[in-house]
């Protein structure tokens, strides 16, 4: 059937109405046209005598329509049912909670935009397409730069012996050091580690000008202070400049933390708060130890990383506005593959065009820890491995003419920005981490220390 100018003109302002608004509600769209096509049938039943009350729908705003024909509704159906099938395009996220976003064309760029959900599991980022932007990674000259994920493919260090061990004291019978963390504040670093003994981890602090003196650095016992005694392990440090304090995040068994508003003062940290009151059940279901805690943010949101020690790395979030408080359920975010050990996992954002890295530790067939990484387009986004060489490995570390250690375990990126959104240069990376030293023994407190990686810039 033929429709009308005047019925082709109508359809085509509704469509430019709704295409122009931010959000396409195309229920509206339907209650609308649907009440143009009914208004004359239900006049008419009315009339007769038939007051059957209409379903109820939002009010109509402008003036009454003329009636629609058949042809009318047939034709704005076919396009809204065509909005649907493009705006409801691909797939659901996989049963584990692992976020799969398929890619876009190259000709176009995507931009995340995680919603916050103070109260409920983190929202799958809405996918917005854009023309492309010019390509920041290319010169004046038209020469490509390195990209960051190229960089980290090819990745090759250098490393020397170990640069502390541990310092025991009367109190305190510490027999290992491990999974460090370290930022480089007012001329000075600030290491943060777990200190081992045989029956107990605790937290130690070492401060220091250059890592030359990191060997004869005075530790100071974290118990000391308001943390207190009892079980405390792998922490990570951070300046939270919305707030000027500084965090310390540890595992207690839950996922906690401690303020100091004076990093320089180790006695001035407070007592241990949880993220949660207590351990997930996501968590508990997977069969998992919660361990292995590491936050980050970007402009509006925080993320809170953690481990289940069986092969899972979790993620939830806060708005940044109400950081420590209001995490979300947390998600899995990435998986490891069948008979992998996947933890510590400490993610980072590269300097440059939005880069997420994620660098976790694992094991090889040889049962060596070495650290493999992922990256992502954002904190929320899909977690895709580097492929090439380890993040750091017996493959790609040179340890020149002696071989002190084959154990590449958890540590962190030297950081000189402090702050929350722990910002590091694929071009510049020097890495602390735990290694252990088989001449020191085997059992599980002795033998680590602490040594650092220095990356080989030849790609740079």
């Amino acid at each position: 059937m033929d429709i009308s100018r005047d019925d082709e003109r109508r359809v085509r302002q509704a469509l430019a109405t709704h295409a122009a608004a931010d959000e396409l509600d195309l229920t509206r769209v339907r209650a609308r046209l649907t009440d143009s096509v009914m208004a004359p049938a239900r006049t008419a039943r009315e009339a007769a005598g038939d007051r059957t009350p209409p379903r109820a729908r939002r009010p109509l705003s402008g003036p009454a329509r003329r009636p629609r024909r058949f042809a009318l509704v047939t034709l704005v159906g076919a396009v809204a049912a065509a909005v649907v099938a493009v705006a409801f395009a691909g797939g659901p996220g996989r049963p584990d909670g692992v976020v799969t976003i398929s890619p876009l064309p190259p000709a176009q760029t995507t931009t995340q935009s995680p919603a916050p959900s103070p109260t409920g599991p983190p929202s799958v980022p809405a996918t917005v397409t854009s023309a492309p932007a010019p390509d920041p990674s290319t010169t004046r000259t038209g020469t490509r730069a390195p990209r960051a994920t190229d960089l980290l493919a090819g990745l090759r260090w250098s490393a020397g012996g170990p640069v502390a061990a541990a310092a025991p004291d009367d109190t305190h019978r510490v027999r290992g050091i491990k999974d460090p963390t370290a930022v480089f504040h007012d001329g000075r670093w600030h290491v943060f580690a777990t200190a081992t003994t045989q029956d107990s981890f605790g937290l130690v602090y070492l401060s220091f000008t250059d890592w030359s003196q990191a060997a004869s650095a005075k530790p100071y016992y974290l118990d000391r202070s308001a943390i207190g005694t009892g079980y405390r392990a792998a922490p990570q440090v951070f300046y939270f400049a919305p707030q000027k304090l500084w965090y310390l995040v540890y595992q207690t068994g839950n996922a906690s933390y401690s303020t100091n508003p004076d990093i320089a003062d180790p006695a001035g940290w407070s007592a241990p708060r949880d993220f949660y009151p207590s351990v997930p059940s996501v968590i508990s279901r997977n069969l998992g130890f919660w361990v292995d805690m590491w936050v980050i943010c970007d402009a509006t949101t925080c993320s809170l990383f953690s481990s289940d020690n069986n092969g899972r790395v979790y993620r939830s979030q806060t708005p940044i506005g109400r950081f420590p408080g209001g995490m979300s359920e947390p998600v899995v975010a990435l998986r490891s593959s069948p008979g992998q050990f996947l933890d510590a996992a400490n993610v980072y954002r590269l300097d440059g065009p939005g880069t997420y890295l994620l660098v976790a530790q694992q094991f090889d067939t040889a049962g060596r820890s070495r650290l493999t990484s992922w990256t992502a387009t954002s904190l929320a986004g899909t977690w895709r491995p580097v492929t090439g060489s380890p993040f750091a490995g017996t493959a790609n570390v040179n340890f020149g003419s002696t071989r002190w250690t084959d154990w590449i375990g958890q540590g962190d990126v030297l950081r000189r920005d402090p702050d929350q959104t722990l910002t590091v240069d694929a071009c510049d990376l020097r890495y602390v981490y735990a290694a252990q030293d088989p001449a020191a023994g085997e059992a599980e407190p002795d033998g680590w220390r602490l040594a650092l990686l220095t990356q080989d810039r030849g790609a740079c």
